[in-house]
């Protein structure tokens, strides 16, 4: 066996170790779960020792573990390794999670960029407040009071006796955690736990998305009175024939 051969054999187990593919090493990859071919497909990226490494949803098929044992491998490539890793992904868990530069595209173009705080901050647009109220208790009270205190407090969803409510920044953080702390002791009880936190990526996605629809609409509907106005003038013309060639018959 040639020394080419014992180095290229040696980076192959280094690169199945690395991503725990070791007892997986002697079988077809036809007979791989779909969370292995990633893996693979990752080590297969990483041979030449790129700088630059570019992954497609790497962990779309995987379940929790295998995600999170991928996430460690790639955050180990870029802080250990210093590799530039660009990743493109519709997780916004995962962008947060191996990501210090982020790039938002909607329908191909793209919105924004820079670091999830920046992001979060010019985009996010307010607060999430998470309250948790008793399990015998009506939310209705909870709802009242905060909303009759915090007056730019919506309700974003109510489920299980859990009060989602999106609050503008205009409202500064001393005033949310004042109301909510007066809420736990003036309604006794009712509140059980309650959590102030910025808006996540997912919501900063789903506010350019629904720009980008309300967009696509209004030029939906700018084409159609275009179509409209070309119809009518066209109908106009017509008839405008019509008319003329009658006039010209009745006067002959």
């Amino acid at each position: 066996m040639c020394m080419l051969d014992i180095f290229t054999l040696k980076i192959i187990e280094c690169l199945l170790k690395r991503l725990g593919l070791t007892l997986w090493a002697d079988r077809p990859v036809k007979q791989y779960s779909g969370g292995n071919k990633r893996k693979l497909s990752t080590a297969i990226s990483l041979i030449g020792n790129p700088s630059i490494i570019f992954m497609d949803e790497p962990t779309t098929g995987m379940d929790a573990r295998a995600k999170r044992f991928l996430w460690n491998c790639i955050l180990t490539l870029t802080r250990k390794d210093h590799k530039s890793v660009v990743i493109t992904s519709h997780s916004m868990e995962e962008c947060e999670t191996l990501c210090n530069r982020l790039v938002i595209m909607v329908s191909g173009e793209f919105k924004c960029l820079g670091s999830v705080q920046h992001l979060k901050s010019k985009f996010g647009h307010g607060y999430s407040i998470l309250v948790r109220s008793d399990i015998n208790s009506d939310t209705k009270h909870v709802i009242n009071y905060i909303k009759e205190r915090i007056t730019e407090a919506d309700v974003k969803e109510e489920h299980n006796k859990m009060i989602n409510f999106r609050v503008s920044t205009n409202v500064p953080l001393y005033k949310l955690f004042s109301v909510l702390e007066k809420a736990r002791e003036e309604l006794g009880n009712i509140i059980e736990n309650y959590t102030v936190t910025q808006v996540t990526l997912d919501d900063v996605f789903v506010n350019f998305a629904k720009l980008q629809e309300e967009n696509q609409s209004s030029e939906n509907i700018c084409v159609n009175n275009e179509d409209n106005c070309l119809k009518r003038n066209f109908l106009y013309k017509l008839f405008y024939r019509k008319d003329k060639s009658m006039i010209g018959k009745l006067n002959t």
